[in-house]
């Protein structure tokens, strides 16, 4: 099944002011179909909904903020607590050279957020 992201074009004033962040039917719309772009919205959602779960069974709340989506429209990144895992312009994903084609997205933000827990996991901060 393909999906296809809808995005609206926003006219941006010039200096005279004529139109400004104003959606209107006459602003230029477009689909486009990425299927990487897809498939990390929908990693994104999925390991958040798991990171709730764990956390607020624990601890009646979700302390944690899980991963965070950014899109300019070109390229996206995915952050967790902060910090950048993953960048489609600089895509580190496992790429088998026969087939060339790169492992899922999902799978290698999973295996990111492993690694940055163990790292958090290993701060040690005492008290006084």
């Amino acid at each position: 099944m393909s999906q296809i992201a809808t995005f609206r074009c926003l006219q941006q004033n010039d200096r005279k002011g004529n139109k400004m962040n104003d959606l209107n039917k006459e602003d230029e719309v477009f689909e486009y179909e990425n299927k990487d772009e897809i498939e990390a919205i929908n990693a994104v959602r999925r390991i958040n909904e798991e990171i709730h779960e764990q956390t607020e069974e624990k601890n009646g709340f979700c302390p944690l903020e899980g991963l965070e989506f950014n899109s300019n429209g070109f390229a996206f990144c995915v952050k967790f607590l902060g910090e950048r895992i993953f960048c489609s312009e600089d895509d580190e994903r496992i790429c088998d050279e026969k087939t060339d084609e790169y492992e899922p997205i999902e799978n290698f933000l999973r295996r990111k957020v492993i690694e940055t827990v163990e790292i958090v996991g290993k701060i040690n901060v005492e008290l006084f």
